[in-house]
């Protein structure tokens, strides 16, 4: 089995890119859509390959999206690695666009992505040895990491005062209750309300292409929206699909913050391992977690709470973890 792996990446410190995105800003938009951790790069994408090459290194592939620009630290010439722009994926007309879901509609529009591939956020690292079985079963179906929502569907008052911060829906929670609801309806099958585990996802390029299809009204409907906003699709939906449709695995992480049994678990230490962890860039102890965990997978997570100090602990931590220049870099 061949398996690709694709990133998204840009770099909101290009003068040229960064004018660009304030010149199509939109007025009122959700703060999530436009937070400085949404564009901001503090090069984990360079630590992110490192812990590829260290811990995945039969990779076939790997693709990087972005719009025109190129991390200056990266090998372009290195025969496993292709740099691929906006156009060559999304239909011009909707481009500019500063909406990762709405880039991520064309993922399997890659030129020679092969049908087995893994899609990473450039804060997502490996961190234990892998391989194939990992993210696809012994039949070629995906496996995916989900968790539980800490609400449920439909949103409304009783479930939100039910929150356990009694906040109502983000505008990412809110697309995933959209997205989950639309399976149902579509599918008419009950599936299990999970929501992702940021972390690496494993897809077949055809299941994604076949999705396109069924769901391009809200596909098209997203990539009208230069950044992100209420009423967008996500890539969760191609996971929902498949779980309605029995093409994937699903393995379920639960945060502590999220399920009681999980919040048991830890803090009467029960939890000894777990596949995957995400670590606040806020975090003062990014160690914390790996040790006590062990995880293969984590993220270190920015986000609209995070600080240019933040992220300058965040990027000595990745150097230290992942100390070991690469065959990926210049």
């Amino acid at each position: 089995m061949e398996v690709d792996l694709v990133y998204l990446w840009c770099d909101d410190g290009d003068i040229n890119w960064h004018q660009k995105r304030l010149q199509y800003r939109e007025d009122n938009l959700d703060i999530q859509a436009c937070c400085a951790g949404r564009f901001v790069q503090n090069d984990e994408l360079k630590y992110s390959l490192r812990s590829v090459e260290k811990y995945a290194p039969w990779i076939n592939h790997i693709y990087i999206i972005s719009d025109q620009q190129t991390p200056e630290w990266l090998n372009i010439a290195h025969e496993k690695i292709t740099m691929v722009n906006h156009e060559e994926i999304i239909d011009k007309r909707y481009l500019p666009l500063f909406n990762s879901a709405a880039i991520e509609t064309g993922i399997p529009n890659i030129k020679n992505l092969k049908e087995y591939f893994i899609y990473m956020n450039d804060d997502m690292f490996f961190n234990a040895p892998l391989c194939e079985k990992d993210f696809f079963t012994g039949e070629g179906k995906p496996i995916w990491r989900l968790t539980t929502p800490k609400i449920c569907w439909p949103p409304d008052d009783k479930a939100i005062e039910n929150r356990l911060n009694g906040k109502a829906p983000t505008q990412y929670e809110t697309c995933l209750l959209d997205m989950h609801h639309l399976a149902q309806l579509y599918y008419k099958k009950n599936i299990p309300l999970l929501f992702p585990h940021h972390n690496a996802d494993a897809y077949r390029k055809s299941d994604f292409l076949e999705h396109n299809k069924i769901f391009k009204p809200i596909i098209n409907h997203t990539l009208s929206h230069r950044f992100r906003q209420f009423g967008d699709w996500s890539r969760v939906l191609v996971c929902y699909m498949g779980l309605c449709l029995g093409q994937g695995e699903i393995k379920v992480i639960d945060e502590y913050r999220h399920n009681f049994k999980a919040w048991l678990k830890h803090y009467l230490l029960l939890e000894k391992k777990r596949d995957s962890v995400v670590i606040s860039m806020k975090n003062k102890d990014y160690y914390r977690k790996l040790r006590r965990y062990r995880p293969k997978f984590f993220c270190l997570e920015d986000g609209e709470k995070v600080t240019a100090s933040d992220r300058e602990r965040g990027r000595a931590f990745l150097q230290e973890y992942f100390s070991q220049k690469s065959q990926f870099e210049i």
